[in-house]
């Protein structure tokens, strides 16, 4: 972070060139590996300044307009949804329906 402010309007100025020509091409991400508590490794990627950067950027702008085109019972990767709340929809459910659907979308 300290690197990236040091010259922080030139870096910054590069993002936002780079964005709308669609030729801001991340590097790759720095791994990190992370011990299991159950043993072995896992891999974190960890992505540069710029990088989380426009992230952001791109979910600021996309949110909005995307996230209500949502609907109310997808949880996955959403503002304000959590993981818990699905276990309680689930709960609830259960306590309502006696049957269950499972669906499994293969794009192959």
């Amino acid at each position: 972070m300290a690197d990236f402010e040091r010259n922080l309007t030139g870096n910054l100025f590069k993002i936002w060139n780079r964005m709308p020509l669609g030729s801001n091409l991340p590097p790759p991400l720095r791994t990190v590996r992370i011990p299991k508590t159950s043993g072995g490794e896992r891999k974190l990627g960890i992505p540069t300044v710029s990088d989380r950067i426009t992230h952001r950027v791109v979910q600021s702008r996309l949110e909005p307009a995307g996230d209500p085109l949502f609907h109310p019972d997808s949880y996955g990767y959403r503002p304000r949804k959590s993981a818990l709340e699905v276990v309680g929809q689930a709960q609830q459910r259960c306590w309502r329906y006696d049957w269950v659907m499972y669906l499994d979308i293969n794009a192959s």
